[in-house]
């Protein structure tokens, strides 16, 4: 491709203009062949991506099957789903510990729409907005779930109509983080709940892999947070940090074993890998590794060293 249209842009959580550059990386899924650029500002610390491609540019790094393809139902894909969502179960747990059945829970950029129908499953009103139609298309026609096409501002719902809200590797992709986090609050009832997944660049894997840590996702992701900055985005928001999770067997196998073996991306984005579909073999491989890597990546989340947070917070005020 082209070269990608960049644009300056400051701090999103400060607003200072004053940086320094922390790391530069590739796109992972060779869409360019540029060095992309994350800063940490130098009166909060937050890392963010800059310059970034502007929005327009942006859209080539959101090819086709980006994600997990959901139309595809072979044994093979099946197989993989039941693994991922046993592991996404456990995730929600943070909520499900508060909130009883028959709660209104709306995952942002729901995808489509797998946490939504293990919330269905456990008796909740689970709704979700998600700005790539074809996800929509899935979880609506394939699934019958009730899913809006757009983003958060975009979901028909009165005001404090939610019980929680769910971004669930969302927040790091937006062009403006703080703006949503302020929209979130008000989508919520007194005292609602608010329930984050983001990678997290304060992790032993950032700091063993550097460049090569595929949670970079460079130009994809905007902003890399840490327990700190996330903490002071959800305070300047308008809520109040709960509890700070760094253990995901769903994430952190996966961004360690392809960051040591990018070769195996397809596995994971279909994207990577143009029209060639991956082969049971290697998939199977692929698996073998995401197994061995869970011992160390334990022992990483003890040390609060982990990948990826998992962010639970009430609204305050």
């Amino acid at each position: 491709m082209s070269a990608v249209v960049l644009e300056e842009t400051p701090c999103g959580l400060c607003g200072s203009a004053r940086s320094q550059v922390l790391v530069q990386a590739r796109d992972p899924l060779g869409i360019s062949e540029e060095d992309f650029t994350v800063v940490r500002c130098e009166e909060c610390g937050l890392a963010y991506l800059n310059p970034r491609p502007t929005p327009e540019a942006l859209k080539a790094f959101y090819p086709e099957g980006y994600w997990w393809s959901g139309e595809k139902r072979g044994l093979l894909a099946r197989l993989e789903e039941r693994y991922r969502n046993g592991l996404l179960k456990k995730e929600l747990r943070p909520l499900r510990k508060r909130l009883p059945p028959g709660s209104r829970i709306l995952d942002v950029g729901c995808g489509q729409g797998d946490m939504m129908l293990l919330l269905k499953e456990a008796g909740y009103a689970a709704f979700g907005v998600e700005n790539a139609p074809r996800a929509v298309r899935v979880a609506r026609e394939g699934r019958g779930l009730t899913v809006h096409l757009g983003n958060l501002e975009d979901v028909p719902q009165e005001k404090g109509s939610f019980d929680a809200l769910a971004f669930f590797h969302v927040l790091e992709h937006l062009p403006d983080p703080l703006r949503t986090l302020r929209q979130a609050q008000g989508f919520l009832k007194q005292e609602g709940w608010l329930l984050i997944q983001s990678p997290n660049i304060e992790s032993a894997q950032f700091k063993r892999f550097g460049p090569r840590w595929l949670h970079l996702s460079l130009p994809q992701h905007f902003y890399h947070f840490s327990p700190e900055t996330l903490g002071k985005m959800l305070g300047k928001a308008g809520f109040r940090v709960v509890e700070v999770g760094h253990l995901s067997l769903r994430m952190n196998p996966m961004s360690a074993v392809l960051s040591k073996h990018p070769a195996l991306l397809p596995c994971v984005f279909p994207a990577a890998q143009g029209k060639r579909g991956s082969t049971a073999a290697v998939k199977a491989l692929y698996l073998t590794y995401t197994t061995l890597a869970r011992p160390r990546v334990r022992l990483e989340s003890w040390f609060r060293q982990g990948a990826t947070l998992t962010v639970l917070a009430r609204k305050v005020g």
